[in-house]
């Protein structure tokens, strides 16, 4: 889900087990890097971003992961995550099978839906 906010976040924050930490919204420049971050952080029932004296917050219950968006000013929260089992980028051979991996492909989703 897409919040648009009008807060021009510096951090955002989400509840973890025992705190409510604070990570920065600056995105280092990574193009030369190998292995690209990974920008969505792990949530329990809230997730906010601040900035100068304002700030915005979402609270779900059973949603666990949130992202605050390029922008500074938008935040995203992760519905449904699956992604493609591959052993490296470079990898042509799909190895799926070894992790049992099976696809259905519907006539509404024509890359498919894959079980675990």
């Amino acid at each position: 889900m897409v919040f648009e906010t009008d807060v021009k976040a510096e951090v955002s924050r989400a509840d973890g087990q025992f705190d409510l930490p604070c990570r920065s919204t600056e995105r280092p420049d990574t193009a030369d890097w190998i292995e690209q971050p990974m920008y969505d952080y792990p949530m329990y029932h809230l997730a906010a971003v601040e900035g100068k004296g304002t700030g915005a917050a979402v609270f779900a219950n059973g949603l666990k992961e949130y992202e605050a968006a390029e922008n500074k000013s938008t935040l995203l929260i992760t519905l449904f995550r699956a992604f493609h089992y591959t052993i490296a980028p470079s990898s042509k051979q799909d190895y799926g099978h070894e992790k049992g991996v099976t696809v259905s492909r519907t006539a509404n989703c024509s890359s498919g839906i894959f079980f675990l």
